[in-house]
């Protein structure tokens, strides 16, 4: 019979196990997407990628700013965005 301790060293194991292959499926299912954005306050261009998580990229005047994740864009201020291109372009 296992021991509780030997219990939460398994789960903690297949939690880690999940993690990573559902990042390797992350990585597989889509192609990383960049972003061409620029603050319509300074003019300051930034770019953001898709696959980068809870990365909120901003101007140099710290007024505009962007999370662009796979699921969702969450901006800030007036960011314009300019282009999209994929990795292979």
């Amino acid at each position: 019979m296992k021991t509780q301790e030997e219990n939460e060293r398994e789960l903690l194991r297949k939690m880690i196990q999940a993690d990573e292959e559902s990042r390797l499926y992350d990585t597989i299912k889509t192609k990383k997407i960049f972003t061409l954005w620029q603050c319509e306050i300074c003019k300051d261009e930034f770019v953001t990628d898709n696959k980068s998580r809870y990365q909120m990229v901003g101007c140099k005047c710290g007024k505009s700013a962007v999370d662009d994740e796979e699921g969702y864009t969450r901006t800030i201020g007036k960011p314009k965005k300019l282009k999209t291109f994929n990795k292979d372009d």
